[in-house]
């Protein structure tokens, strides 16, 4: 894929910095009920963002099985 395509993405965050934590839930609420790709450094997660908590948020796959995916672990959030 080109540079075209960098446009999609939205962040890529240090969650060690508290500052980049606040600023990531600030995103993500910014992306409440739209599709979303969520990176961690277990797994990557495809799904509509359903619900954004304190510490942790909701993604509903295609398949409708829920995911929680903890707001600390997630090191990069694309829009899709």
């Amino acid at each position: 894929m080109g540079p075209e395509n960098s446009t999609n993405q939205v962040a890529s965050i240090n969650t060690f910095s508290r500052l980049s934590r606040v600023n990531i839930r600030f995103l993500l609420l910014s992306l409440r009920n739209k599709q979303v790709e969520i990176a961690t450094p277990f797994e990557t997660y495809t799904g509509n963002l359903t619900s954004v908590q304190s510490d942790y948020i909701v993604l509903t796959k295609s398949n409708g099985s829920i995911v929680f995916v903890r707001v600390a672990k997630i090191e990069t959030v694309t829009e899709i």
